[in-house]
């Protein structure tokens, strides 16, 4: 079961945010620019 685990890990620790952070373009959570009024 161990060797499973580190198995997945490995495999996708190219896509984990946790170990590579959020890109700025995809983070949905970045704070929008404020708006401008006319």
């Amino acid at each position: 079961a161990c060797e499973d685990l580190m198995k997945f890990c490995t495999e996708h620790q190219k896509s984990d945010v946790l170990v590579y952070g959020i890109s700025q373009s995809e983070n949905p959570f970045k704070e929008n620019k404020g708006c401008t009024l006319l």
